[in-house]
C-alpha cells in the first residue's frame, strides 16, 4: 500500500490474525476476510498433512486454481474501489 497506494489480497492479514489471536472476529473480518475465509481451509490442509504425511497433497485442479486467481483478482479490484459496499473491503 505505502508504494502503490493499493491494498492487496493479503492487506491486512497480519493485522487480521493478531485479532483473532486476541478474540476479536469482527474485527479479524473488517480487515481482512478473504484471510480469515481462509484459515478453515489451511487448517484441514495442515491436518491432512499430519495425519497422512506418507501421501503428498495432489495439484488442484485446473478449475479450481482459476477459480482462486479469480476470487483474488476480484478480491484486489474491489478492495481498491472507493464506493461501497467495495469500500468497505479495504482494511481498515
Amino acid at each position: 500500500n505505502a508504494t502503490t497506494g493499493l491494498h492487496c489480497p493479503g492487506c491486512g492479514t497480519g493485522r487480521a490474525l493478531h485479532a483473532l489471536v486476541h478474540g476479536d472476529l469482527a474485527h479479524a473480518l473488517r480487515l481482512n476476510v478473504l484471510a480469515v475465509a481462509a484459515i478453515p481451509v489451511f487448517l484441514a490442509l495442515a491436518l491432512r498433512v499430519a495425519l497422512r504425511p506418507e501421501r503428498p497433497l495432489p495439484i488442484p485442479p485446473l478449475w479450481l486454481r482459476l477459480l482462486i486467481y479469480a476470487v483474488l483478482f476480484v478480491f484486489l479490484v474491489g478492495r481498491n474501489l472507493p464506493f461501497e459496499p467495495f469500500a468497505s473491503w479495504a482494511p481498515r
